[in-house]
């Protein structure tokens, strides 16, 4: 009998106290975890299951480290801060990034019918990260409640169609540059129907977004020496990352070509590097929410966002959705045409 255990599962933002089941290719056509309460979990990405909740609420939060202490003086003399970011203490101890000198990003959409692919670069200057720390910014997975006010606070924007893909942003009162890149549903099955996977589309718009942002900044006299990109294959964009780039036709610039920049993949960076990945992360789930306010206008009701349609009630949402979008647009052209599409159509 398989055992309860607690679990960190990536898009999941608790830990869930459950049973990992296989997929039975009847009712459950993937693997899951099945929550003590009856939720089930479909599992993609990364998880892992641990004996203790606190050893798992300890994965789940990054681990717990040890904060630098501010140290004061007496008289009239000022209080010394600790920069006590992520960044900082691995800059410290590893020179593994030059303050100021790097971007970080990050995606939302890569598995969801409905969300568009969203990749989010940023640049932050090292004496705004204590201004990012207090303002919240973090894994947006950790913070959903806190989305809305943060994606407001960097960006300004109130609806999806005041920004444009590709374009760079600046917000100076939080040392922030960024620039989106949207890729949409219809483009993306363009790409999809010439057989390039998600992963290699999702290359491509990293590559775009930080060599738009680069590009910017040294425009205006900022040596960009490293890129940190959230690890969207799991472990695996170190090896593929130059690879998808030489694929399929690809002859736009590239990242990988510039001498002397450095690229470093990590899972979890947006919770890691927060002032930067998890700034890119924070304003990815926003643009999203955006998003998602404009297709439910367009479409006139509450549509869903997973990527369940097989399980026959908690699949129910989004197959009304995909018949809603079809009374509206037979091509479905605000669809991506995953899997998870093509097993609604097969219903």
């Amino acid at each position: 009998m398989a055992k309860v255990k607690y679990w960190v599962l990536e898009g999941v933002d608790k830990v869930v106290k459950g049973t990992y089941r296989m997929a039975d290719k009847v009712k459950h056509k993937s693997n899951y975890v099945e929550g003590t309460d009856g939720t089930i979990y479909y599992i993609s990405g990364s998880n892992k299951g641990y004996e203790s909740q606190a050893d798992a609420e300890a994965a789940f939060s990054g681990g717990s480290q040890a904060k630098p202490k501010k140290t004061s003086t007496s008289g009239n003399k000022a209080i010394a801060k600790s920069t006590n970011t992520a960044i900082a203490k691995k800059a410290a101890a590893s020179s593994k990034l030059t303050p100021g000198a790097y971007i970080g990003s990050d995606e939302v959409g890569k598995i969801e019918p409905l969300k568009q692919l969203i990749v989010v670069a940023v640049h932050v200057k090292a004496d705004k990260f204590d201004a990012m720390l207090k303002l919240g910014v973090d894994d947006s997975k950790k913070i959903p409640t806190k989305i809305s006010k943060i994606g407001k606070t960097l960006t300004g924007f109130d609806c999806f169609e005041q920004f444009e893909s590709g374009k760079v942003y600046e917000n100076e009162e939080y040392g922030l540059t960024y620039c989106p890149y949207i890729l949409s549903n219809a483009e993306y099955n363009k790409y999809h129907e010439a057989g390039i996977n998600a992963n290699e589309v999702l290359t491509r718009i990293h590559n775009e977004a930080n060599l738009r942002l680069l590009q910017y900044l040294e425009a205006a006299g900022i040596t960009i020496t490293d890129i940190v990109i959230d690890d969207y294959m799991n472990g695996y964009g170190t090896k593929n990352f130059t690879k998808y780039l030489g694929m399929n036709g690809y002859d736009a610039p590239k990242l990988t070509e510039i001498p002397g920049l450095k690229l470093t993949f990590e899972t979890k960076a947006d919770g890691t590097y927060k002032e930067i990945v998890g700034t890119a992360s924070d304003i990815c789930a926003y643009l999203d929410g955006l998003w998602q306010e404009y297709l439910n206008n367009k479409y006139g009701m509450e549509l869903d966002y997973g990527n369940i349609v097989n399980h026959p009630s908690m699949g129910k949402r989004l197959r009304a959705s995909f018949a809603r979008i079809e009374e509206v647009d037979s091509a479905m052209s605000d669809v991506k045409h995953t899997k998870t599409f093509n097993d609604w159509k097969n219903i």
